[in-house]
């Protein structure tokens, strides 16, 4: 006990930060009204819900099974620890029964829904309990519950309940609603998941975020990831950065937390901090495609064509990606980067060599694509234009990419040192073009960039 007094004296997160505040609790004591403070055991409860991933049991159902030995034991541990402090019952048993759900233990799930209709004691609880009790050994899904039998929810917690339920199947009108009620403005988890449903609308859930932390228990990973989604919907990056790394430091394995900060890192032009994320977010998940496709495109800003062309040989294309035409379409858009590169290095011969393979693999991609889905980009209008060693021919498409991209540094350059190697004059409206959509993004930019560091500055009061 000495022991464990001592180790809470002297973290900073766990001390009074002042000695008012000290002060103001023994006061409140003496008067017998609530006190700041908290026991060890909601410390220990709070430490491990905190670094839950993001999006924890909320995620889609092509990634949930998805997840690594290693990350199902992390999370296994956190949930274990936070129902051994016998806090938040409720919620912690509902997050650790979803997770043995998903993870195949249907009887783990329904030990710990029995616990929450003792402690809930209402019709509603107890039905979804026995739906729980009626699962079959082989689900791990949540649309393996029949709910068919379960009443109306009645009590605050029966609403959350149901929303926690709503939300794992992706009912997110009927999810709001639930999660909505008044009763729920105390129970954490109540209204971080209700956050993260206005988050997805609107974006704008930044002063909640912050009342709802101020108001609990401090950050936690995932109101961490409801602020960095809502700077991402705003495009302003340097926060998003910013306030993922607070989440990352609570739970470094989060791969929402992982894959936005990745975005941001790009958009930023931190390639190689960007690539460290997508990496991250690679290892958590070897069978999720998206981040293997997300780092190739940033491998190719950084010029890394045979980098690029590994993790391409290692993605796991399944679901909607088709494993021969997209794996194709890819390389093809590889080597139609190596390909202008070249050119602009003053290597026509190795332009050339690698705009004819992917022209090669662009072809082949056609004619496995039964959909007639693959369709000719400006990579590989390049790539033509450098096979047939005419590349003024590609300077529309240059330019054309360059101003999708106004601000990406590295499509810019590209485009300058395209028009600088030429012996032909530009066409004019391909060069208004591009400026017009320079300037464009450059004014977003400055507005953006304005308003985050707006939000920075300290709120000075009024003189009047």
């Amino acid at each position: 006990m000495v022991q464990e007094r001592a180790e809470v004296r002297l973290q900073r997160a766990r001390r009074y930060s002042t000695a008012r505040a000290l002060e103001s609790d023994l006061r409140a004591f003496l008067d017998h009204r609530p006190v700041a403070a908290r026991p060890v055991s909601a410390l220990r409860h709070w430490d491990a819900v905190r670094r839950l991933p993001a999006n924890f049991t909320l995620n889609s159902l092509e990634l949930r099974p998805a997840a690594t030995d290693a990350e199902r034991e992390r999370n296994a541990a956190l949930l274990d620890a936070a129902v051994a402090e016998g806090i938040d019952v409720v919620s912690t048993r509902a997050m650790r029964a979803a997770f043995r759900l998903d993870e195949g233990d249907p009887g783990g799930a329904a030990e710990d829904m029995r616990r929450v209709a003792s402690e809930v004691g209402t019709p509603y609880a107890r039905a979804l309990a026995e739906a729980y009790e009626a699962l079959p050994a082989d689900a791990r899904l949540v649309t393996d519950l029949d709910l068919g039998d379960v009443p109306e929810p009645r009590s605050a917690m029966d609403h959350y309940l149901a929303g926690y339920h709503a939300l794992r199947t992706f009912d997110y009108a009927g999810a709001g609603e639930l999660l909505s009620h008044e009763g729920l403005a105390t129970v954490r988890h109540a209204q971080d998941l209700e956050l993260l449903l206005v988050v997805s609308r609107t974006g704008d859930v930044q002063e909640r975020v912050f009342e709802l932390e101020a108001a609990t228990r401090g950050r936690s990973a995932f109101s961490a990831h409801l602020l960095g989604l809502s700077y991402v919907f705003e495009s302003d990056w340097m926060s998003t950065l910013e306030v993922l790394d607070t989440g990352l430091a609570l739970n470094p394995y989060s791969f929402p937390l992982h894959e936005n900060a990745a975005l941001a890192a790009w958009r930023l032009h931190q390639l190689e901090r960007a690539v460290e994320h997508y990496e991250v977010v690679i290892d958590l998940r070897p069978q999720y495609m998206k981040p293997h496709y997300w780092l190739i495109q940033v491998l190719l800003d950084l010029g890394e064509f045979d980098a690029a062309l590994a993790v391409l040989e290692q993605a796991p294309f399944d679901g909607e990606w088709d494993t021969a035409p997209d794996g194709l379409v890819l390389g093809s858009e590889i080597e139609s980067e190596r390909a202008a590169a070249s050119w602009i290095a003053g290597d026509p011969e190795a332009a050339s060599e690698a705009a004819l393979t992917a022209l090669e693999w662009f072809e082949a991609a056609r004619e496995l694509d039964e959909l007639d889905e693959v369709e000719p980009t400006t990579r590989i209008w390049i790539a033509e234009a450098i096979a047939s060693e005419d590349p003024i021919a590609a300077l529309p498409s240059v330019l054309a990419r360059a101003a999708q991209k106004p601000t990406n540094a590295i499509v810019l350059d590209t485009a300058a040192r395209w028009l600088a190697s030429q012996d032909q004059d530009p066409d004019r409206d391909s060069v208004v073009m591009l400026l017009d959509a320079i300037v464009g993004g450059l004014r977003e930019r400055i507005l953006i960039n304005a308003d985050a560091i707006e939000r920075r500055l300290p709120r000075l009061p009024s003189t009047r």
